[in-house]
């Protein structure tokens, strides 16, 4: 266990095995860039802040995926985290499955947001260009 006192927590990140974390964004940084398992601790979810009412089905992205991508944690387990940590991280390979399909299928551009970002900007550049001639 470690106290990250850096700025970043990339390096961090980097170094560890498993997160333990409560509803961040930062679940899917570490998932996403790391393919390791996280732990989510009181996944209670308080929707304040979320138009959640202007979806027609109430759901919320984010939310959904980090149940998909991370192993809750109920109050009642926290005394043994230890345990459900070494269970769960010998399933590492599944937690990395379940994140490269979410990746592939659901994230776009990943990896290459900046390319495609310029070539369309280039793309945007010419057209202007052409309307001006």
């Amino acid at each position: 266990i470690e106290l990250d006192r850096n700025q970043t927590a990339a390096e961090s990140m980097m170094r560890s095995d498993v997160m333990v974390t409560d509803i961040s964004g930062i679940i899917f940084d570490y998932a996403f860039l790391f393919e390791k398992p996280v732990f989510l601790v009181n996944a209670e979810y308080n929707l304040g802040g979320y138009d959640v009412l202007d979806v027609a089905d109430g759901r919320v992205w984010d939310l959904d995926k980090s149940r998909e991508i991370t192993r809750i944690i109920k109050p009642e387990e926290i005394k043994t985290l230890d345990k459900i940590i070494l269970k769960e991280y010998s399933n590492s390979k599944i937690y990395a499955d379940k994140i490269r399909r979410i990746k592939e299928n659901e994230i776009y551009n990943f990896g290459r947001a900046g390319e495609v970002a310029a070539a369309q900007l280039v793309e945007m550049l010419h057209g202007q260009n052409a309307k001006i001639l």
